[in-house]
């Protein structure tokens, strides 16, 4: 069966909602990344440590083809309305514990 790699950009704050999303879309496993800053539509950003009002996080997930279609579904009302960055490509598993 063919994997999808999606990964998903957005503001720190907003995180709980994604994984919320993954998690009704049948996702077991992601891992959520920091980030340290970054170039976009609307300038420059960076980790602001002190507030973490400008924090963005990566959540980044392999999934079947099936279960990725159900979480870019879900995330689909979100991607303009939050100014998601989502990015999918194929993957190939080479070892699965």
């Amino acid at each position: 069966m063919p994997h999808i790699r999606i990964e998903v950009l957005v503001d720190g704050p907003l995180m709980p909602r994604i994984t919320a999303l993954a998690e009704a879309a049948g996702v077991t496993r992601h891992m959520v990344l920091p980030t340290l800053g970054g170039l976009g539509e609307h300038g420059r950003w960076r980790r602001d440590e002190v507030t973490g009002t400008t924090a963005k996080q990566l959540f980044v997930a392999v999934l079947p083809a099936p279960r990725a279609e159900a979480l870019l579904g879900a995330l689909a009302p979100l991607e303009a309305s939050h100014d998601l960055l989502i990015i999918t490509s194929a993957a190939t598993i080479i070892a699965q514990p």
